[in-house]
């Protein structure tokens, strides 16, 4: 079966809500800064085929540093990315152990 790698924008600072191909591994997170508009977080992601594929919801949230996050959450690490500005983010995976 086919594997791809693929990469998907997060929206800062919400909840990202992503439709995900089952058993889909989330590799890292980045940024990109592709012009002035500002830099752009993003995860890649290693998929099988899609194709026919079941899909699972996904939440990905990103995180300055210094706030509190709450502990109301089952949170996976991903990665941590640094804008040219200086910006921090902390990318978290949430974790919903009833499902997975």
């Amino acid at each position: 079966m086919a594997r791809y790698v693929f990469k998907y924008q997060l929206l800062l600072p919400v909840k990202n809500y992503f439709q995900l191909p089952k058993g889909s591994l989330i590799l890292s997170a980045g940024v990109q800064e592709p012009d002035d508009s500002g830099p752009i977080i993003v995860i890649w992601v290693l998929v099988r085929d899609p194709v026919g594929t079941e899909f699972e919801d996904r939440i990905v949230s990103a995180f300055q540093s210094g706030p509190d996050i709450g502990d109301d959450r089952h949170l996976e690490f991903i990665g941590t990315v640094t804008t040219s500005k200086g910006l921090v983010w902390h990318v978290f995976e949430e974790i919903d152990y009833d499902t997975r």
